[in-house]
């Protein structure tokens, strides 16, 4: 399975200056990105 993550407007905008480089599932939270979280959880691989 594959696990697509998309940033809104509204999310994006509240991140700046963070998310000016890299989109908000890039973003490290501990060890490891949103989005390796996210695939973690789902046991899928990420697709952003």
């Amino acid at each position: 399975m594959q696990l697509v993550l998309f940033d809104s407007a509204e999310v994006r905008t509240a991140l700046l200056p963070l998310t000016y480089t890299r989109p908000v599932a890039d973003l490290r939270v501990g060890s490891l990105t949103i989005a390796e979280k996210w695939a973690g959880n789902w046991s899928a691989r990420s697709a952003t």
